[in-house]
């Protein structure tokens, strides 16, 4: 009964998250809602995030930067992205994945700063 309940909470969680773009909504064929492991992963996260007061709509800010820095990862690796040569757009690839790595290091770096600032 609890993990029916669990997985119950977490697609509660995922429809919420949907209104807030922190989820994707996909639609199968039978017309209902399919989320993807990510997605039940960031719904669940919110779902932790809610027991200390914070709802998704609080977390709008969060997508909005995400998304920005989604932009400036597309702006410095969209020539290679759109290259004809097939190893010219898998360098592309690379630089994405190398890209949104060291942005997430330094989202860390920098949270982790303002956090200790915080408890001071």
């Amino acid at each position: 009964m609890k993990r029916s309940r669990s997985a119950a909470s977490t697609r509660t969680s995922c429809v919420n998250s949907v209104e807030f773009r922190l989820v994707d909504r996909r639609v199968g064929e039978a017309g209902t809602a399919v989320f993807t492991e990510s997605d039940v992963e960031a719904a669940r996260i919110c779902g932790l995030l809610r027991r200390f007061g914070v709802e998704p709509r609080n977390l709008r800010m969060t997508r909005s930067a995400v998304e920005r820095e989604a932009a400036v990862i597309e702006q410095a690796t969209a020539p290679a992205l759109r290259s004809p040569h097939p190893e010219r757009r898998e360098q592309g690839e690379r630089q994405v994945l190398d890209l949104g790595a060291l942005i997430s290091s330094l989202f860390q770096l920098l949270l982790l700063k303002d956090m200790r600032a915080l408890v001071r």
